[in-house]
């Protein structure tokens, strides 16, 4: 969401605090020893901000305050800062977030952008903790200052909130589709590029002008055996020493025989990139420590992006010799796959400045003669190859593949002539696509913007019209306040668990705790000498009231209020026998 910016407050509003607008339970402190294998799960950030996150469970007894169902309002002050209406079932709230009770004197569904408006205004402020973990503190965000309407305005802004957002909701479901939509068009042209579709009207007007699939492949040998001579020549030069017979030619790796394609076109073979490579690297293994501020860019995975871009801007630099550089140098053409971790990432390099492959890349040079090395980036970016790819990965946790298994990977590799045309036509729908994919994006975030509009106008009373009511806003915030100390009261005996002993005791009267008490009792004082301690359950705290609330109304008790720096905190009760002369 981006930054609201509010306007003065409406004459007919109340100034308050986020704290106002209703309580604010803490989840439970769980332990990694109170997960299990069942039970009720536990909510953490995690899974307010990703649905599909597995959730931890437990089986341990904790108080009802930390129960969560579905429709409460959440607000996650750590990590992840924002505002959640849960709808996941029954759960247990873990510390960082809070359950939000809204006020019965302030809307409900009101006080869900009224959270998401506070933690905008918060993050944007002096108040947000922490490079990493990100943070706001609690007594900061409970004092931090909103706004209160009559309550009739109240519903009024909800219901135009939920009107607009459903407008601009509706939009960006459109245009999520229309990206996924496009995302299906980008695998469609890539899997059709690489099977000969693509070019078949194409074919059927040069196919008599293409070399035959035979005399292509032994062109494609030749020219293999040659590059291979000089790279292995080059080798020699940067070691410094030139061999003094032929018998390294002996070392030539004569490829593995291919087949032609008997039911394609004549043009057509079947290789694998051990065909078209005459040269073949993993990356060397750098220490982050060997990293200098100056030097030859290392190119990392995180490097290359989706579209197979190497952005050089994040890659560290290392300080090498020329020899150094000259053995593990990228050109013009190479083609870049990762081999650990995010296999299918791949890139052909096509840039200026001076670079080497890292650890987690292979590196192959290919014959530029006869091949077109972004027509093999189109092949193993193809949804096809790219899960045949994730397929002969090994390994548990983070996943590798080789160059055996790479290698070991046919596909369909026309004329150069035909590479040449598939690259032209695919790098033109592709970037159709990715404008596409661009002015999306930037209509989504224009949403969003839409929404902070939407919400920074509700939150100055521009959203719908100012209404004049006998219940002024001050009044409401009175009783706002009034009912948050009673709820605050209620969650506090909530929290304390029995102790053996008061399970044990039965409940009394509360006229009969106060009139045999000699001083005025406080409520917790009041629930415990009552035996009320025995249920803790909201069931039992409500009862509590409720007989309290009696007790109060009666003409002999007396109510004083607990008053600290000028503010109320809580009532005392004081039982007093009423004199005859006092009476009249």
């Amino acid at each position: 969401m981006n930054k609201i910016e509010v306007s003065s407050i409406p004459s007919n509003w109340a100034v308050a605090t986020v704290n106002d607008l209703g309580q604010f339970i803490n989840g439970f402190a769980f332990k990694p020893d109170h997960w299990g294998d069942g039970g009720v799960p536990i909510i953490r950030i995690q899974n307010l901000t990703n649905s599909a996150k597995p959730f931890n469970y437990t089986k341990i007894d904790v108080p009802s305050i930390y129960s969560i169902e579905d429709g409460d309002l959440l607000v996650s002050w750590s990590a992840t800062l924002d505002a959640f209406i849960w709808k996941g079932g029954k759960a247990w709230l873990n510390q960082h977030i809070f359950k939000v009770i809204p006020s019965t004197y302030f809307h409900s569904g009101l006080s869900y952008y009224w959270m998401k408006i506070a933690i905008e205004q918060m993050v944007n402020s002096e108040h947000l903790h922490g490079s990493t973990m990100k943070h706001i503190n609690r007594g900061p965000f409970l004092a931090h200052e909103t706004r209160i309407p009559p309550y009739i305005e109240q519903v009024k802004i909800f219901n135009k909130i939920e009107e607009l957002f459903s407008h601009i909701d509706t939009g960006v479901e459109g245009l999520k589709h229309a990206k996924s939509k496009l995302q299906q068009y980008r695998q469609s042209v890539l899997k059709d590029a690489v099977t000969g579709k693509l070019t078949e009207k194409w074919r059927e007007k040069n196919g008599d002008k293409l070399e035959l699939a035979e005399n292509f492949l032994a062109a494609i040998l030749k020219e293999r055996k040659i590059c291979w001579k000089q790279k292995q020549i080059e080798l020699y030069e940067i070691k410094g020493k030139l061999p003094k017979t032929d018998k390294w030619k002996d070392k030539y790796p004569v490829p593995k025989a291919t087949n032609l394609l008997e039911d394609s076109h004549p043009s057509h073979l079947r290789v694998t990139l051990e065909h078209l490579k005459f040269y073949s690297i993993y990356g060397p293994r750098f220490s982050s420590s060997d990293y200098a501020d100056d030097g030859i860019l290392v190119l990392r995975t995180t490097d290359i992006d989706e579209h197979g871009r190497v952005n050089k801007e994040k890659a560290p630099k290392l300080a090498l010799t020329d020899k150094e550089y000259k053995k593990y140098c990228v050109d013009k053409g190479d083609f870049l796959i990762t081999r650990t971790g995010s296999i299918g990432t791949l890139a052909i390099y096509n840039d200026e400045y001076k670079a080497i492959p890292g650890a987690y890349l292979l590196h192959y040079k290919l014959l530029n003669k006869y091949v077109n090395s972004l027509y093999i980036y189109f092949v193993f970016k193809s949804p096809q190859y790219q899960e045949l790819l994730t397929q002969s990965t090994t390994g548990i946790g983070i996943q590798n593949i080789n160059a055996p298994t790479l290698e070991s990977l046919e596909f369909l590799l026309p004329s150069i002539e035909e590479q040449n045309e598939i690259v032209s036509i695919v790098q033109g729908k592709l970037k159709y696509i990715e404008k596409c994919e661009i002015d999306i994006d930037i209509a989504l975030k224009k949403s969003t913007s839409q929404k902070s509009s939407v919400l920074a106008k509700a939150f100055s009373g521009e959203l719908v019209e100012n209404i004049e009511t006998d219940f002024t806003a001050e009044q409401l915030l009175e009783k706002i306040k009034a009912e948050k100390q009673l709820l605050e009261e209620k969650a506090k005996l909530a929290k304390k668990k029995p102790t053996t002993r008061e399970i044990k005791m039965e409940k009394r009267p509360i006229i009969d705790v106060l009139k045999e008490s000699n001083k005025a009792l406080n409520v917790d004082e009041l629930f415990e000498q009552a035996g009320f301690r025995s249920d803790v359950s909201p069931e039992g705290i409500e009862a509590f009231y409720q007989e309290l609330k009696i007790v109060a109304e009666n003409e002999k008790v007396t109510v004083i209020p607990i008053m600290l720096k000028e503010k109320k905190q809580g009532d005392k009760f004081e039982y007093k026998e009423v004199e005859e002369n006092e009476a009249r």
